[in-house]
């Protein structure tokens, strides 16, 4: 697990202004978290995590199809959660951050995020 912790960090470090990543399930509890010492702490909460999965899940019911990305700007962080493969990948970011570099990052880690769910949410 310190490995693709070190490996998430190595992301986090790539983009000015990110602050932390965090993988969780649907109930938003967390699998692992990546963070720098700036990052806020309320963010990587099951509670906020789990009230934008709840969001992913309703908003994709507004019947124009699946929703798999949420962005939420707040005063002064941005959150970007995305739904792959079961895994919520939460991004945070201060609010001078770019919004498409941080949305890339997420991209950029499904593959990580396919072995990460297959290991975890469906154990043998």
């Amino acid at each position: 697990m310190e490995e693709i912790r070190k490996l998430l960090m190595s992301y986090v470090e790539d983009v000015p202004g990110m602050l932390g990543i965090v993988l969780s399930d649907r109930e938003g509890i967390p699998i692992i978290r990546c963070t720098v010492d700036d990052c806020p702490e309320p963010a990587t909460r099951p509670a906020f995590l789990s009230a934008h999965s709840a969001s992913l899940e309703q908003a994709g019911k507004m019947g124009m199809g699946a929703n798999e990305t949420i962005m939420a700007v707040y005063q002064n962080y941005q959150v970007i959660h995305m739904l792959y493969s079961g895994v919520v990948i939460s991004l945070i970011a201060t609010t001078e951050a770019i919004l498409n570099e941080i949305r890339n990052t997420g991209d950029s880690l499904k593959p990580l995020i396919q072995d990460i769910s297959v290991a975890v949410l469906d154990p043998v």
